[in-house]
């Protein structure tokens, strides 16, 4: 299950997971910390600012990565992930605001001489330990359901291309291909346009044993036109196929924009990923199907 649907809203569990352990330890914290309230707003307030000094620059490490894409739309920072680079400007944050958490309270001297402070540093441990253990609970869970989709096999499907009369996926895993990479997407999908550096990479890096397969939701769209300039503003180099009628998407049970299946040339599902991929994901998952 690479999404959780909640009526027309669809969530990534990547993006789940974390809020729900992060919420979690702020409610132990609350309700079942040291009696002290002071203690308590202490240990909760310090989660939230290292959760704050993570999140900042793993959000803003785009403006390095993916500089173009997000001079062309700075809706782009809202949605694209941060990857390796996000982690480690992530992980830098973290211990700079730990630095300056530690000097503020006086530590290391009033570490030893101040035993208030003992029930905030507990507590803040305790709840650390049971956000990691709700997070490795629940990615255990959904790593068992989304087991379940993989190993199917894909529909097939004959979709016109804006440049190459009619595509079939029958055809194209008869090509000397090791995988297909399928990924749905639309114009209007500020996170489509986030993946599409990496969808264009990949497509110019691998082109000899991966073919990059774009559907675009035409049924969605405004006007068929909107894809055209889109792929003209955008420099798309890798094949557009259009779902006009919507029924590609269904039959793949397509719940939100973009989701990218990775495909054996047998037409059997390696991959599900839901939302947009860093450039770091995208080469790992390529990497591990390829043979040459």
């Amino acid at each position: 299950m690479e999404s959780i649907t909640i009526g027309p809203l669809v969530i990534s569990t990547q993006l789940a997971v974390p809020a729900v352990s992060i919420a979690a330890a702020v409610i132990l914290i609350r309700f079942l910390g040291p009696a002290s309230t002071e203690a308590r707003r202490s240990a909760s307030d310090a989660i939230v600012s290292l959760v704050s000094a993570f999140v900042v620059p793993w959000k803003l490490s785009p403006i390095i990565s993916q500089t173009e894409a997000v001079l062309r739309d700075p809706r782009v920072l809202l949605v694209a992930p941060g990857g390796r680079l996000g982690t480690v400007l992530g992980l830098i944050g973290v211990g700079v605001a730990l630095w300056f958490m530690w000097r503020r309270a006086g530590y290391p001297r009033g570490v030893f001489s101040d035993t208030t402070r003992y029930p905030a540093v507990v507590v803040t441990a305790l709840a650390g330990a049971v956000a990691i253990a709700i997070a490795v609970a629940l990615n255990g869970v959904l790593l068992f359901v989304a087991a379940g989709e993989r190993d199917s096999i894909a529909p097939d499907f004959a979709l016109e291309s804006l440049s190459d009369g009619t595509v079939t996926l029958d055809d194209v895993r008869n090509r000397d291909l090791d995988i297909i990479v399928v990924n749905f997407w639309a114009t209007w999908c500020v996170p489509c346009r986030a993946e599409m550096a990496v969808k264009e990479q990949i497509y110019e890096e691998f082109q000899d044993s991966v073919e990059v397969l774009a559907v675009n939701m035409t049924a969605s769209e405004a006007v068929r036109s909107d894809v055209d300039r889109f792929v003209d503003q955008w420099r798309v180099s890798y094949p557009i196929l259009l779902d006009v009628d919507g029924s590609t998407a269904r039959s793949y049970g397509i719940r939100g924009t973009p989701t990218t299946v990775f495909l054996s040339t047998e037409g059997t599902v390696l991959e599900r990923v839901f939302g947009p991929m860093p450039m770091g994901r995208a080469r790992r998952l390529v990497g591990a199907h390829i043979t040459r």
